[in-house]
């Protein structure tokens, strides 16, 4: 007839068993993560290899000091075969599985932990068949299922965080978190597994220590023995720490190297002067470029200060930019330097604080060479302002020859005795047309800052409107004022504001021909724009003539020179504001005016 046996647990191994799980599993999880961090496809793979043997070898060993721990009433010993194939089931299968899992794919994940979760079940299992004594065991069904569904669960859940893109990778607690998850499954399934074991002694019982499994298994290990090869195991675990330290500190050290590499490539051969200073303004390092722009040897910079390679103006100004600087503020700007030779160079400079351990100690400047780049465009506004100057004196020659040749004519007819009253009335509208195209271009000038003063902008448009209403009602056209609930106000040179506004609105007058409804719509476009619409509803501006306005005499109008706005946009240009015309549909033109608004009063 059958026996039954039990036995009790030693509270230090069963915490020690947990302690190893954990902690291999934390070893396995870092090696894994440097896995997918590395470059190297060899680094990658002895990271992954070396993370499976962490983990199969702490899933072996917790499970044999969880062994260790379990006292028997009756003597026992662990077939070696078993024991040794126990061994490598877990690291094949974390292999296995982390190979599987390291493809990122979530299918992969799924199957990935299946393999873990059976290795780990499976090295228990046939670690339990190992085991030598004059009992055989058997097994509660519930909870024998229990402990694998816990094995696979654990292992799916710790693989897909583990496993996770580097973008999202565990940080320490993360890392910490999945160590203390796996371990406890690991170490939950050997105990659920362990309760599921029931030992029952044969009627005839087996000396204690020879084989079942003679003769085909006929090898058996001792507990002392097993001890002490648990140690070695646990030994090796912690070589694997210190394989992935070294490892981790060669890859960071090549990291650093490369880095430094770049940086040293990106300082010496660029083509723009990149330079260093200490706190106090002085020249630490200098590229080539540096010295090339310059004209200074290496040895002449070293140890001067920035102050001594810029325009005495600029000195003040520069010395309160580095300050903001070394406050950890990057700056950029333009500034006026001096050449070795004397003569002046042009630079667009960005500085940034170099900062170590969350100190400032210097700055990094790397500046810009724009002397040929200023002088060629300076060449070209020259070439622009004379090509436009020539343009404007032949436009207004011919603008002005017309008129001056019919006063001339009329001038030789009284002088031969013939005058007549229209003679003088024909004299007196082409000078009034002389005086007026002179008028319009001696709104070009200057601006003068006297005459800028703070207005209502609603103001302006409602005087402007009525002043232009009575020529309107003769084109049978309406003039619609939409004001805005803010009233905007305007920092201007009101004469000017109220040339431009009185020119857009007649130009769009005269561009209704069979009447209808002019729009003006004041209104803030953000907190500091202010924004005035005109719109007609007349025949339109084709995408040729858009191209052209604002230019001098180019005009859509059969007598017109295209002057009115030309100079309407430079007074615009002047009040930091703009002009944009495009068209409403099929007809109709749309002008906007955008002008920097200013607090109210």
């Amino acid at each position: 007839m059958d026996m039954h046996a039990g036995g009790h647990y030693s509270a230090p191994l069963v915490i020690l068993s947990i302690i190893i799980a954990i902690f291999a599993s934390y070893v396995s999880c870092d090696l894994s993560h440097k896995s997918l961090a590395a470059l190297n496809s060899r680094f990658r793979f002895l990271f992954l290899l070396s993370s499976s043997f962490a983990m199969g070898i702490g899933i072996w060993s917790m499970h044999f000091v969880g062994m260790l721990a379990y006292h028997t009433v009756f003597p026992v010993s662990y077939n070696l075969l078993l024991t040794g194939v126990s061994f490598i089931i877990p690291i094949i299968s974390s292999f296995v599985a982390y190979r599987l899992a390291s493809s990122m794919k979530t299918y992969r994940f799924i199957i990935a932990g299946f393999m873990l979760g059976t290795g780990i079940s499976s090295m228990h299992y046939i670690g339990m068949a190992a085991m030598e004594s004059a009992y055989t065991i058997k097994y509660d069904t519930l909870l024998f299922v229990l402990s694998v569904l816990i094995a696979v669960g654990v292992s799916f859940f710790s693989i897909f965080r583990k496993f996770q893109p580097p973008k999202a990778a565990l940080d320490m607690k993360g890392k910490w978190t999945d160590a203390i998850l796996m371990g406890s499954g690991i170490s939950g399934m050997h105990y659920t597994a362990m309760n599921a074991a029931h030992f029952t002694a044969f009627s005839n019982p087996v000396k204690a220590g020879s084989s079942l499994f003679t003769p085909i298994l006929n090898y058996v290990v001792e507990p002392n023995t097993l001890a002490y090869t648990v140690c070695l195991a646990l030994f090796l675990l912690i070589g694997f720490v210190f394989f992935g330290v070294h490892v981790d500190r060669r890859l960071a050290y090549e990291a650093a190297s490369m880095h430094a590499l770049h940086f040293q490539s990106l300082f010496d051969h660029n083509p723009d002067i990149v330079c260093s200073f200490d706190l106090q303004g002085r020249f630490i390092s200098v590229n080539a470029a540096t010295l090339r722009v310059t004209g200074y040897t290496k040895d002449e910079l070293m140890d001067r200060k920035l102050a001594d390679l810029l325009v005495p103006d600029e000195t003040e100004r520069v010395h309160q930019l580095f300050e903001q600087v070394k406050q950890g503020e990057p700056q950029n700007f333009e500034v006026d330097g001096l050449h070795q030779q004397g003569h002046k160079l042009d630079f667009s400079v960005t500085a940034i604080p170099i900062v170590f351990k969350k100190r400032i100690i210097g700055v990094f400047a790397v500046c810009r060479d724009f002397t040929e780049r200023n002088r060629n465009e300076e060449m070209l506004r020259k070439t622009e302002k004379l090509a436009m100057a020539g343009q404007l004196a032949a436009g207004i020659a011919h603008e002005i020859r017309n008129p001056l040749t019919t006063v001339r004519g009329m001038t030789q007819l009284i002088k031969s005795g013939i005058m007549k009253q229209e003679y003088l009335d024909v004299m007196m509208n082409d000078i009034r047309q002389i005086e007026s195209i002179l008028s319009e271009f001696l709104l070009l000038a200057s601006p003068n800052p006297e005459h800028y003063k703070v207005c209502d902008l609603h103001e302006i448009i409602r005087s402007i409107a009525m002043l232009m209403d009575a020529q309107a009602i003769l084109y049978d056209i309406r003039i619609k004022v939409e004001y805005g609930a803010e009233t905007p106000w305007i920092c201007c040179d009101e004469n000017k504001i109220k040339h431009v506004f009185t020119h857009l609105l007649k130009n769009a007058i005269e561009s209704m021909e069979h009447g209808g409804d002019i729009k003006v719509q004041v209104y803030f476009t953000s907190h500091d724009k202010v924004q005035i619409r005109f719109l007609d509803q007349g025949t339109g501006i084709s995408d040729e003539w858009m191209k052209k306005m604002g230019e001098p005499f180019y005009s859509t109008k059969e007598k017109g020179t295209g002057i009115g706005l030309m100079i309407s946009y430079k007074i615009i240009q002047e009040h930091n504001g703009r002009i944009d015309i495009y068209s409403a549909g099929r007809i109709g033109t749309v002008v906007d005016v955008t002008l920097p608004a200013v607090s109210g009063k």
